[in-house]
């Protein structure tokens, strides 16, 4: 989690002041993917319903950035087995550089219920060089 505070360039957070960020450098021990598990043993799966998101460049000031395009593939698994794949994109609004864009949301139905893990994988051509920015994951928890 980093505070976005009152960034006057980059992405704006839907629920201010933070947001979680999947932070990647370019290099062969770094992963770009980030994996979304329940938290608890209890938890058999869960179904993702939605959550905002954008992207910045990496860096040590990663919200000093402006807004940048960016694609990831999200999986979701149920027991080890892939059940669902989708490539979502971001793209900034307005002036790049110049005005805050705001997250995207991205809305799931039907193939991602009842799923017990999703990865985010960059996927796009800036994918080792880019930082994805999180908002207000929405989902619903099914226990054993």
């Amino acid at each position: 989690m980093i505070n976005v505070g009152n960034a006057v360039t980059g992405v704006a957070a839907q629920s201010k002041p933070n947001v979680a960020v999947q932070y990647i450098l370019s290099g062969n021990s770094l992963s770009n993917t980030a994996t979304l598990k329940p938290a608890s043993s209890k938890t058999a799966y869960f179904s993702l319903q939605s959550f905002y998101f954008g992207c910045v460049p990496s860096s040590q000031e990663t919200l000093a950035g402006a807004a940048i395009p960016c694609t990831l593939t999200l999986t979701g698994k149920r027991k080890g087995k892939v059940v669902v794949k989708q490539d979502i994109s971001f793209a900034p609004s307005g002036l790049t550089g110049l005005l805050v864009s705001p997250m995207k949301k991205q809305e799931f139905a039907g193939a991602w219920t009842n799923v017990d893990e999703v990865s985010f994988e960059q996927t796009g051509l800036l994918g080792a060089a880019t930082s994805v920015l999180y908002d207000n994951f929405k989902y619903t928890t099914f226990t054993f």
